[in-house]
């Protein structure tokens, strides 16, 4: 039996996400909107999913367009992806940021709502809420909780699970708030599952997808 439980960004487009294996069920949950979309492939009357609007009514999917089907993999990215997607493993501390600059510090503002800030602003398009950070001399994982675009370096503009305590600390790794993100050139995608452009759940940009896969 194999299981992923990732987030991705809903797009508007055709989305192909190699997580390394072929499902048998996938259950999608749009956080942003509460819609839904749930595919098993036994089931060969809704073969392209139920959708769930956010009023809960049920529909079935129309076709791949509008629903799911599996990715054999394979398709190996000539430029950049955006529609592609693999597992996220880069630190964005210098990526989510102005050019040239990079995140390195966190101070805590208020230990008591665990907020704080940057050295520098983040752009917020891969650092934000569910991002996980690391400090350095400190082996636990801190999750951001909070954290509006374009901000960060402010006094509380930072909200994170857990206090890390007072004072100033060394950043020594941030990820992606999404588990999944656009494939480099010359990668070579997994296996997997393609979501379609006009699906329910990634009708709109930028919503935040709640995915659950797993293979029987």
């Amino acid at each position: 039996m194999k299981k992923v439980l990732i987030t991705v960004k809903a797009t508007t487009a055709t989305l192909n996400i190699g997580i390394g294996f072929r499902p048998d069920v996938v259950r999608v949950l749009n956080r942003t909107d509460l819609t839904g979309l749930y595919w098993n492939r036994d089931d060969i009357t809704n073969r392209f999913g139920v959708t769930r609007a956010g009023a809960g009514d049920l529909a079935q999917a129309a076709d791949a367009a509008h629903g799911l089907i599996v990715y054999a993999g394979g398709d190996k990215m000539t430029a950049a992806s955006t529609t592609y997607l693999v597992k996220s493993e880069a630190d964005q501390r210098a990526v989510d940021v102005a050019a040239g600059s990079k995140v390195t510090q966190f101070t805590i503002d208020t230990a008591a709502n665990k907020t704080g800030h940057f050295n520098i602003d983040v752009v917020g398009a891969t650092i934000g809420l569910g991002s996980k950070i690391y400090f350095d001399g400190d082996s636990a994982e801190y999750t951001i909780t909070a954290l509006t675009a374009g901000q960060g370096a402010d006094s509380d503009e930072v909200t994170l699970d857990k206090s890390p305590g007072s004072g100033t600390k060394s950043v020594s790794r941030i990820t992606s708030r999404w588990a999944y993100t656009g494939a480099a050139s010359g990668k070579v995608i997994p296996e997997g599952f393609t979501l379609g452009a006009s699906a329910t759940v990634n009708d709109t940009d930028s919503d935040v997808l709640e995915i659950e896969a797993e293979q029987l």
